[in-house]
Parts: C-alpha cells; structure tokens; sequence
C-alpha cells in the first residue's frame, strides 16, 4: 500500500499544481507598456505578453512537479532514460498488403469524395476573404509583395495563393479563389493519410492490428476539417507546413528510411514556410531548433552540419531572389510580431471559471499537460512494444500541440481555441489505439488470423460510406469548374453590397486608388481598385504612427469609402482609430451614402 502511495504522489503534485496554477493565473500580470494601440488590451491596461507568461506557468509548473518528484522516487531509471533519448530503433517490418490496399482505397474515397464536391456559392466575406482577395489584386497589377501592403498572415496566404490560382484559371474570379482552398483542404486530408501511414510503419504491432490502427486513425483524422470553409474546424488547412513537418519527422526518426531527401527538405523549408504564413512559420522554425539540439544531443555531427547549410541555403536564395522585398518582408514581420496582439487581442479566459470559452481553452490545456507527461515518461519505460521511434515522434507531437496553442493566445475566441484541439486529440488518439491494440493483440491474434481480412474489409466499408459521391458531380466535374470560375463577382454578393458597387464605379474611372475606412476590405478587389496606402486592411493599421502614414498618403486621394456593418469581434473603427477618423472628419465630406455606406471626398 506504501509503494502504490509513493507511485501516485508525482500525480498528486501535478494535480496541485494544476489548481495552484489556475488559482494564480489572473495574479500574474506584467506592467501594461506604453503602446499607442486602442484594443481590448489597452482597454484592460493587460500587457500581451500576460498570456505567454500565464500558459507556460501553467503548464511548466505541474510537469516540472511531476518530473522533479519522479525522478527523485526513480533514480534508476534516470539511466534508462538517457539510453532510450539516444537510441531510435531498426524496424525491418515486411511490406504489409493489407496496409498498403488500404491506404490506396483511402486514397481513392477522398479523391472521388473531392471531386463530387458542390462548389461553394455562399454569399462573400468581405472581412476574411476580402483579406486575401485585395491584397492579391493589388499584386497582380505592380507584381509587389510586402513593400506594398502590410501583410498580417503570410504572403502566400494573403497574397500569393488567389495570384496562382487567377493565373491558373486565367481568370480572376472569386470562384477560382476558392477552388485553390478547397484543394488546400484536400491537400491536408492527404497529408494526414500520409502521416498516419507512416506512423504505421514505425510502431511494434503485430502484422494484422497495423492496418485497424492505420484505417481507424485515418478515419479521425481526416474528419478533423470538412469542405465547408465558412464554418470552423479542429485544424485549419495552414497546418499544411506543420504537418509536413511532423511527416518529416517521422521518416527522422526511422532508421529503416534513408535520410538523404529528410534532412535537406525539412530544413530548405525553413524560409519559404515564413512566406507561406508568418504564424506557422514561427513554429516550424522552433520544430527544427529543437531537433538541431536533438542532433546535437545525439552527436550525429554530419546531419548537424546537413542542417545549418540546408536552412542557410534556404534563407540566402530567398534574399536572392525577393532582393529589396527580403527588407520589407523583415520590417513587416517584425511589427505584426509586436504589435498584432494588441491590435486583435482577445484576452485568454482563466481555465475552470465562467469566462466565456473557458471549458474549451481548460479542456485543451489539460489535454496538453497530459500528453506531455505521457510523452517524458515513456522514455523512462522499458517496454519494448513501444518503440523508441514512435516515443519521439508523440514527443514532437506534444510539442507541436504546446506550440500551436499560442495561436488561440493572441486572439481566445472560441474559433481560434478550437483550432488547436486536433494535435493534442492525434497525440491520444495515436497512443491509446497503440496500447489497446498491445493489450487486446495475443488475446484475439486467433481470431485475426482467421478473420483478418473481413475486418480490415468492414472497416473500409464504413469509412467509405462516410464520404460523399455524386455520379452527376463527377461527370461534370471539368464543366462545373470551368462554369465556376466564370460566375461574375455579382452572384457572391448581397443586394446592398451590389448596389454599393454599381453606384460607386462610376465615380472611379478617373481614380488611381481608393482608401477604405471600413473592415470590409473585399470592396477595394470587388471595385477593382488599389488602396491608396500599403494598409489595404483598415483594421491591421493599430499604431498611432501607422494612422499618420495613411494620412500622409491620402493627399494623392479624393475617395474614402467608410462605414458598412458593424462588427461584434472588434471595438468601431472610429474608437480603434481616433487620429484618422478625427482627419478624415475635419478634411473630407459625405458625397454619396449606399445603405450603411458613406463615400467621401476631401473638401475643396
């Protein structure tokens, strides 16, 4: 009884810890800087870096309090520990029919599921899609990148993704804009096919159970994202770069594979990653620090310098080739880092209160602690059913799920929170249906072997009913994209939004650009106009310095567009922005309103 009380005592600490942590957690608070940004957080006087600081504490603390209780109860296996941490196992598995058939008809379903599609016709967000739409437009007349507009997410993301698919497509159109996001989408269902596939190979399960792991997880994790992009999902398709990572490395840590291609395309990506959003860039970038430590720990000195000269090379003919935008990609970077938590900050809700999303974020955070224990521990293990290759790989798992939650901490809405769910339920999900089928494995081997095939059939079945097939949306599928791409901007547009349109065109034939004082930033791609300043997106200019360049590039304009709905995710442009709003008062007058719309032109 004495040693099962001395067994659960790290628990006992973490749990402690977790509720000492959630006691403090709106105690712990840094001075509010002086920043010339009006947001929720000047609002509050809350420093953004509270967040940080609040979620490390909360998770440090109780893993600490474990580990250091551990290790002191557990001596002995400190050694097994560092044995486990240098070594990856050599699996010599047999190609597995059974497990390749299956990929392959996974495959197959999602291919024919993707083309069956309806093709999205919902009325248009003028916020989020207007984002990239505008900004793309903009590049498509001057070729620029970050010298010409202020960037928030990415600029493949914001920028040069719609440019591809218009030049794709020959066409700019809405509707070619979101073919390329659905394609993203299948992309990411594929990388998951993919990854889980991989996984498959590197874990010690007996022949038959390997393909039930592989078709059950496939199943999970292909339905974490839908087609629907106007509603949220457990992950969004800009995990594309992180989950590449994490397929990455899986074939790192294998010893069966050759590492030729891994090391070479994990650390060239480190640059073109940034391009492709600024956010997930940020975090591969980590993922490849930590397995440069991890190389070095491992004294693999020729892959440590296979990575300091593949992640050089990607970052120099990045320079090469972008030339004066390599500068404005930097500057840009380094503001939105500083200072887009305090333009869009929602403050994060302490875990088991009332706060609005509370449960979601809590639920979250518990799982991360968890997965993490589970991650450090079992490299204290000596069961060999476990392999070393696969303890690393759920490691970086929960690495990843820390990493990714810092996304919901620059804006804790209950999207942003539910966007970091899918890594921390792949971690369980991949460990559980691991150890059950260990478990449950001799027990029922009889019966697989006789059997075997009929389940892996049945559950083929079922995921295949899971999906969507149309004969008719296959037949035509050349015919309804093409069709799709040729809708005019009109049939994604709201009645008043096209009144607006129409009436304002005529007063623009004479004008080089328009300034928007509106969040509905899809106006200056719908009137096919430029912004007259880099901040196409009137909502991400923040800074009182950032108001007086807009103001500085409005001499050259004689329209503003302001006004439109109101938004409850944000405080009114006017409060956000007082210097502009307070020139654009003094200086300009109403000459047109359409609905909720004002057109304004500088006095005479």
């Amino acid at each position: 009884m004495k040693l099962k009380q001395t067994k659960l005592l790290p628990y006992i600490f973490l749990i402690f810890f977790v509720f000492f942590t959630t006691y403090i957690w709106d105690k712990i608070e840094i001075p509010f800087p002086d920043v010339d940004i009006i947001g929720t957080y000047s609002k509050n006087n809350h420093n953004s870096l509270n967040e940080i600081l609040r979620y490390l504490i909360f998770i440090s603390l109780p893993v600490l309090s474990w580990l250091v209780t551990f290790l002191i109860l557990n001596k002995k296996k400190i050694n097994k520990f560092i044995y486990n941490f240098r070594n990856t196992d050599f699996i010599n598995d047999k190609p597995n029919l059974n497990l390749y058939l299956s990929f392959f008809l996974i495959f197959f379903f999602l291919f024919v599921d993707f083309l069956s599609l309806n093709l999205p016709t919902q009325e248009l967000d003028l916020v989020h899609e207007g984002q990239q739409l505008s900004s793309a437009f903009r590049s498509s007349l001057d070729n620029s990148l970050w010298s010409n507009s202020y960037v928030i997410v990415g600029i493949f993301f914001e920028t040069i993704n719609a440019k591809l698919s218009w030049n794709f497509f020959n066409d700019i159109s809405i509707g070619g804009f979101r073919i390329s996001i659905l394609v993203y989408i299948f992309i990411l269902k594929i990388l998951f096919l993919i990854f889980v596939f991989k996984i498959t190979n590197i874990i010690n399960l007996e022949t038959n159970l390997k393909p039930i792991f592989f078709l059950i997880n496939s199943f999970i994790f292909i339905n974490f994202l839908d087609y629907d992009t106007f509603t949220s999902n457990h992950i969004s398709y800009r995990e594309i770069p992180i989950l590449v990572s994490l397929i990455l490395v899986v074939d790192f840590f294998n010893n069966t594979k050759n590492k030729t291609f891994t090391i070479p395309i994990l650390f060239f990506l480190s640059f073109p990653v940034l391009m492709w959003s600024l956010d997930r860039g940020i975090v591969y970038n980590i993922i490849l620090i930590s397995l440069i430590f991890l190389i070095l720990i491992k004294k693999d000195y020729k892959n440590l310098i296979y990575s300091f000269i593949f992640m050089t090379t990607s970052w120099y003919i990045s320079f090469l080739i972008l030339g004066d935008e390599f500068y404005y990609f930097l500057e840009n970077s380094k503001n939105i880092i500083f200072q887009m938590n305090y333009i869009h900050g929602i403050i994060h809700p302490q875990p088991f209160s009332d706060d609005l999303n509370s449960t979601r974020s809590t639920k979250t955070l518990i799982l991360l602690i968890i997965n993490l224990v589970i991650s450090i521990k079992l490299f204290f293990n000596s069961n060999f059913k476990i392999s070393n290759n696969f303890k690393f790989v759920l490691f970086y798992i929960s690495v990843v799920s820390l990493l990714t939650y810092l996304y919901a901490l620059g804006r804790s809405d209950g999207p942003h929170i539910k966007e970091t769910f899918a890594y921390p339920f792949i971690f369980q999900a991949l460990f559980l249906l691991n150890l059950i089928l260990i478990l449950i494995g001799k027990s029922i081997s009889n019966v697989l072997n006789k059997s075997k095939n009929l389940i892996i059939f049945l559950l083929l079945i079922f995921i295949g009913l899971n999906f969507n097939y149309s004969l008719e949306n296959l037949k035509t599928y050349n015919s309804r994209i093409k069709n799709f791409v040729k809708l005019e901007d009109k049939n994604f547009l709201k009645e008043n939004e096209l009144e607006l349109i129409e009436k304002i065109s005529s007063e623009l034939n004479d004008k080089n650009c328009i300034q928007l004082f509106s969040n509905d930033v899809a106006l200056l791609y719908l009137l096919r106009k430029k912004s007259c300043s880099k901040f196409y997106f009137t909502w991400s200019i923040g800074t009182f310095e950032n108001q007086r360049k807009v103001i500085s590039e409005l001499n050259q304009n004689n329209l503003i567009i302001s006004g439109g709905p109101s938004y409850s995710w944000d405080l009114d442009i006017d409060e956000k922005l007082p210097i502009l709003s307070e020139y654009i008062n003094d200086n300009y007058e109403l000459l047109a309103k359409v609905n909720n719309y004002r057109i304004l032109q500088k006095k005479n």
